[in-house]
């Protein structure tokens, strides 16, 4: 009985986890490329994986009759492929990175040797954009930790990141941006979170319900010469992919505070006048890790989870 319920418990979660991953595709990479031996004749047959290095997950393909190989719907990351083929040494390539709705292009070129041989290569692969002529700017994870985000209205807004890209306007109306993509007309982008539409018509509502930025992995703005799947968009889409749990315990906290205090006088009013009372703070978390359920479930390599918290005061007028 116990057993049943065991595996009925199972068969629940890696259910739901399907149903998660299956819903969330338009904000995933994709790996592609061309295998041949030295003389650069196609290899049919070959094994291709690549295994997300902070996770374990591997996805696996074989190569067509004419050599070519397509890994899609990987979560941006970074990734490790192996390619396998007999009579040829096997090839291992480190630190290929997939960014949100882009494709990174790896072609191989397989030496004769055997397979227990191995070819090691730790150089990023470029992404060669041969699939589509969109123009897009991805903002990375370096950048959304590094970059200051302006909180001065409300709390700190991941549209602000559009200000990185060219073509791009964005003002401040009340206490949510307002942007503006190639001179079209505002709010007028498509925004996705995990590839799920969080597009609202609304000003602000978005600023309500908006993922923290502490929380997002990797945005990508796509302005011109999109794909037909985003044929409701005008100005932009705005891709974003959230944070996932990984094989380590991993997490944040963080504080954002302003106050009067810090500020300098107001040079142009009397010296006896105190300063403007400005008081707003900003603080939260985030943690992921895999799904473990003692003596049922390790979901290392296999199933994570991740959540955060945020919360925004502001004393202004008090």
């Amino acid at each position: 009985m116990f057993g049943l319920k065991k595996r009925i418990l199972i068969a629940f979660l890696l259910c739901l986890c399907t149903s998660l991953t299956v819903s969330a595709q338009s904000d995933r990479g994709t790996i592609t490329g061309i295998v041949t031996d030295s003389t650069g004749a196609v290899l049919p047959k070959a094994s291709v994986s690549a295994t997300n290095t902070s996770k374990g997950i591997v996805s696996k393909t074989v190569t067509n009759e004419d050599g070519n190989y397509t890994i899609p719907l990987l979560p941006a990351g970074t990734y490790l492929v192996k390619i396998e083929l007999s009579g040829f040494r096997t090839y291992i390539r480190e630190g290929i990175t997939v960014q949100v709705a882009q494709t990174a292009r790896l072609d191989v070129t397989l030496q004769i040797g055997e397979v227990s041989e191995t070819v090691e290569v730790t150089a990023d692969a470029s992404i060669l954009r041969t699939e589509s002529a969109e123009l897009s700017t991805s903002i990375t994870p370096e950048k959304l930790s590094a970059l200051p985000v302006d909180f001065s209205g409300a709390m700190r807004n991941p549209m602000s990141f559009l200000r990185l890209v060219p073509g791009a306007s964005v003002s401040r109306d009340q206490s949510w941006p307002v942007t503006s993509q190639n001179g079209l007309q505002s709010f007028s982008e498509e925004i996705r979170i995990d590839g799920a539409s969080s597009t609202n018509p609304t000003p602000g509502v978005f600023n309500e319900a908006q993922p923290s930025v502490d929380a997002i992995q990797e945005i990508n703005i796509q302005t011109s010469n999109f794909n037909a799947e985003y044929g409701q968009a005008g100005g932009a889409i705005m891709n974003m992919t959230l944070k996932s749990g990984t094989n380590q315990l991993h997490g944040t906290t963080y504080e954002y505070l302003r106050n009067e205090f810090f500020n300098a006088k107001n040079k142009d009013l009397p010296e006896t006048d105190p300063k403007t009372k400005l008081r707003r703070q900003e603080f939260g978390g985030t943690v992921g890790w895999p799904l473990l359920i003692p003596k049922l479930y390790n979901g290392h390599n296999k199933t994570f989870w991740f959540t955060s918290y945020e919360q925004f005061y502001t004393r202004d007028n008090q």
